[in-house]
C-alpha cells in the first residue's frame, strides 16, 4: 500500500509539473514579446530624437531619409535597419509640424505585434493589439 501511495504521489507530482509548465509558456512568450516591443521602442525613441535635433539644426526641416542622420545625429546606420522612413515636407513657414518621421514594425514569432511611430518632436507612440 505504501508503495502504491509513493507511486501515486510521484505521478501526481510529475503531472503537476508538466501541466504547470505548460501554463507558464504563454507567460514566457508574453514577457519575451513585451521585451521586444520595449527594445524596439528604445530604438525608435533614438530615431525620433535624432530627427528632432536634425530639424532644430535645419530650420525645422526634418530629414528625408534616415541616412541624413548618420553620422552627425546617429553613430551608424544600425538603428535604421527595419525602419520605414517617411519623406518630410515643412509647412509654408518653414517649420515642420508634429508628424511621423519613421515607423518600426515589431514582429515576434512571425506575427506583427506592434507598430512604433517616431514623431518629429522627439516622441514615440506604440500601437499594439490589446491582449
Amino acid at each position: 500500500m505504501q508503495r502504491f501511495l509513493a507511486i501515486a504521489g510521484v505521478l501526481s507530482m510529475a503531472a503537476w509539473m508538466i501541466f504547470g509548465t505548460w501554463q507558464l509558456i504563454p507567460i514566457h512568450w508574453r514577457t519575451q514579446r513585451n521585451g521586444e516591443i520595449s527594445r524596439e521602442s528604445g530604438k525608435a525613441k533614438q530615431l525620433a530624437l535624432a530627427a528632432h535635433l536634425y530639424a532644430a539644426d535645419h530650420s525645422g526641416r526634418t530629414p528625408n531619409t534616415g541616412l541624413e542622420l548618420v553620422p552627425s545625429y546617429l553613430p551608424d546606420g544600425k538603428l535604421l535597419q527595419g525602419t520605414h522612413w517617411f519623406d518630410q515636407r515643412s509647412n509654408s513657414s518653414g517649420v515642420a509640424e508634429r508628424h511621423v518621421v519613421a515607423a518600426k514594425m515589431v514582429k515576434y514569432r512571425g506575427d506583427l505585434v506592434a507598430i512604433i511611430l517616431a514623431f518629429s518632436d522627439g516622441t514615440i507612440e506604440v500601437l499594439q493589439d490589446a491582449e
